[in-house]
């Protein structure tokens, strides 16, 4: 590098080391010896079946808040998230992040964590016990699937969520009016003209033990 530290060096493929050998008289600078090791890559080998991957994406993400008006008025209208859903029964209201399908959601009910998203919460929470881990809350019904709240072996709790039964119908004002089954959601601002969908974890009623 240029002007900079002789003993700052970058490299790629090998293992480089720098040697500045014996301490010098105060002030004399001695330039760095640098040594290149060759580096021995070990290939990974893919050819066994692996299993599919449980996780799938973070669904959401929880936010504690004393009330959705409260909450909506700081993240939607000081922050500039846009309402995707708020369902005043499960005490929840979702954001949407620009650059994510992951949704920002507040609740009154619950703390602040990240909600899994996997093919069957049934299957995974099984998968995750029989893999060593524990299951905190069983599987228990949602308005748009399942939830489960589980342990890995390192005591890292994992909320996990299928959408299982379709996902909210809202209205113009954002609010959810139904569940439609296999619904595909729209990631367009929500029409004053028709209803649309969205994706969500709504993790209506977990246990509070967890």
């Amino acid at each position: 590098m240029g002007g900079g530290d002789p003993g700052w060096v970058s490299a790629v493929g090998s293992a480089v080391t720098t040697d500045r050998g014996p301490t010098p008289a105060s002030g004399t600078a001695v330039p760095a010896r640098i040594t290149n090791t060759p580096v021995t890559v070990t290939e990974i080998d893919h050819s066994e079946a692996m299993p599919e991957s449980l996780l799938r994406k973070v669904d959401a993400v929880t936010f504690h808040v004393p009330d959705l008006d409260a909450g909506i008025s700081f993240y939607v209208d000081r922050l500039g998230h846009r309402l995707r859903w708020r369902n005043d029964d499960t005490g929840q209201a979702a954001l949407a992040l620009p650059e994510s399908d992951t949704e920002l959601v507040l609740t009154t009910r619950h703390g602040y964590e990240p909600n899994w998203l996997v093919g069957s919460v049934d299957d995974a929470a099984e998968t995750i016990a029989t893999a060593g881990g524990r299951v905190l809350s069983p599987p228990f019904d949602i308005p748009v699937g399942r939830i489960a709240v589980v342990a890995d072996p390192f005591d890292n709790v994992l909320v996990l969520v299928d959408l299982s039964k379709g996902r909210y119908v809202t209205d113009d004002q954002g609010r959810v009016t139904a569940v439609l089954e296999d619904a595909e959601p729209t990631a367009s601002a929500t029409s004053s003209t028709a209803p649309t969908t969205s994706p969500t974890s709504s993790i209506a009623s977990a246990p509070e033990a967890r």
